[in-house]
């Protein structure tokens, strides 16, 4: 009887291929050879450009002039890392209505995609052991009436973009590097999840032979042994050089011959050294911490290296203090080792510079920063915690109940609505503060957000922010990077990210956006913010409609 292989079934087998994969090989995943964005030129725009979600593992690329890159960071085969930014689809175009396609560069193979009357494509590659399908789904379109014009066209039913769908196949969680038992050169420090070591012990390599260099005609420079040829000796010449060794008798005129390396004089093999009579080797990305007296015989990690095992990268953590609001100038952080993430990248990738989330943000900002008195009142209100007050401004205010429900359909689960200028209640902290409201069921928690600032991270005085959060907005730090986004007002914006954890070993991930009115017009893009929030108990009352 001849059976037939499902897509949800080829799936599953690729799913279980790569976990087998990274059994057998216990490889330490490193960086995909994918060109960037910005290294292929830009091709003709299609109604589908945008934000799209990659149904079979929930992660998020965009479409843009010809080229698809990622958003999200992701494992691809259980080895490579493909970074946001990277390019996962080239020559992407429209073959006809509602019909695309391009290379896909992770499958090495050709992308065929297909608009379907319920809002997503369909995607078709052919690959070298098949054919391997998904959809993507809509998350953020930068032109919603072309892209509803070409759904119309395919005489399908017009829709919004849809809800992010549930995956159909969930892919397993990034395990741990295999380390073999005797196999780990820095136990306790340097790999996943771990501190970066500072100092290790050397590895013994058994013990040492005779001192002083081996044979005749040898001769000691800079700690290395040479030997010159039969009948030559050393003339003046570094014993590197092509004329190291003259023959006797002729130092000045030669023949001339180069000396022949030969070995330590420390009775240990090249690339050890010897302490107390034993040969000791530091692994590699690490050497000895000194020479003779002055090392303590323990292995440092050479520049560079910053105490990671190889593929990793320290990790920063969030600020220790005891309150949010604290600035966080001159604070030290702790760090641990982690794949590699490229928060400037990221950002760069997953900033809107078009589309719903900056129209709505617009549409609230430009109101909001148009009435000064109205932001006095509303700061005013948050001081006297008059909550009815704020929350009466926040309704009638246009453009606010249209940035809830933006939020809510493209799935974040908070809006930050804030104001900045100095406030009593943080101390005379120059600070935002504000109200975070649930996307879900309209619950309105308070909050003032400070420390360390630059550029267009949090509000100044004079200035109104409008977040969108996919995590749930609590107290804590957030670290992110701020740039300007250009439209009708000065709108300056931020992208925002988890820190690594360590205990789940959990990759940082994008926590939200920010829009600023009033600064970050023409700002720098990479500006490296770390933000405290304090984050209030919810308030008994609920934006209604919601």
């Amino acid at each position: 009887m001849r059976t037939h292989s499902t897509p949800l079934g080829q799936l599953r087998l690729w799913a279980a291929l790569v976990v087998l994969m990274l059994m057998l090989s216990g490889c330490v995943p490193v960086p995909a050879t994918l060109p960037t964005k910005d290294s292929i030129a830009s091709e003709e725009v299609t109604p589908v450009d945008g934000t799209w979600r990659i149904n079979t593992i929930n992660k998020q690329v965009r479409i843009e002039a010809g080229r698809v890159y990622a958003v999200d960071p992701w494992l691809h085969a259980g080895l490579y890392q493909i970074q946001p930014g990277m390019v996962v689809i080239r020559d992407f175009r429209r073959l006809d209505t509602g019909h695309y396609t391009g290379a896909d560069l992770p499958l090495q193979g050709t992308f065929d995609g297909q608009l379907r009357p319920h809002g997503r494509i369909e995607v078709t590659v052919q690959t070298a052991i098949g054919p391997m399908r998904y959809e993507l789904a809509p998350v953020d379109l930068d032109d919603a009436e072309a892209y509803k014009t070409e759904l119309a066209g395919t005489d399908y039913p017009v829709v919004e973009p849809a809800p992010e769908p549930t995956p159909i196949i969930t892919p397993p969680p990034r395990p741990a590097p295999i380390v073999r038992p005797g196999n780990d050169v820095t136990p306790g420090c340097g790999g996943f999840g771990e501190h970066p070591c500072s100092k290790i012990k050397p590895v013994d390599r058994g013990k040492a032979g005779k001192l002083l260099c081996p044979g005749g005609q040898n001769f000691l420079s800079k700690g290395k042994c040479w030997v010159c040829p039969n009948g030559y000796t050393r003339s003046l010449k570094p014993l590197d050089h092509p004329k190291a060794c003259h023959e006797r008798g002729h130092p000045f005129k030669g023949p001339f011959k180069s000396a022949r390396y030969n070995g330590q004089p420390n009775g240990c093999p090249d690339g050890q050294f010897n302490h107390l009579g034993r040969c000791k080797s530091c692994p590699d990305g690490f050497k000895r911490d000194g020479i003779g007296a002055a090392s303590t015989n323990m292995c440092k990690p050479v520049k560079g290296n910053f105490g990671c095992d190889a593929g990793y990268r320290q990790a920063k953590q969030p600020p220790k203090v005891k309150n949010m609001l604290a600035s966080l100038f001159g604070l030290k952080s702790g760090k641990y080792c982690a794949p590699p993430f490229d928060i400037k990248a990221a950002a760069r990738a997953a900033m809107p510079s078009g589309g719903q989330l900056k129209e709505a943000a617009e549409v609230f900002l430009k109101g909001m920063t148009g009435n000064k008195e109205k932001m006095r009142a509303f700061r005013s209100a948050f001081v006297k915690k008059d909550w009815g007050a704020l929350l009466d401004m926040l309704v009638q205010q246009p453009g606010f109940m249209r940035a809830i429900e933006v939020g809510k359909k493209l799935g974040y689960e908070e809006v930050s609505v804030g104001v900045g200028g100095d406030v009593s209640i943080i101390g005379g902290l120059n600070a935002e503060v504000g109200l975070a409201i649930n996307t879900q069921n309209g619950k309105i928690r308070p909050y003032a957000a400070g420390g360390l600032s630059k550029g267009v991270s949090i509000g100044v005085d004079g200035t109104a922010s409008l977040g969108f959060w996919k995590v749930p907005f609590e107290t804590g730090a957030t670290q992110g990077i701020t740039t300007s986004v250009s439209g009708v007002i000065s709108l300056g914006g931020g992208a925002w990210y988890t820190y690594f954890d360590p205990r789940k070993k959990a990759q940082e991930e994008l926590a939200g956006f920010t829009f600023s009115a009033g600064v970050g017009l023409g700002a720098e893009f990479g500006e490296y913010n770390e933000v405290g929030t304090k984050v209030f108990g919810a308030l008994p009352m609920r934006v209604p409609g919601v």
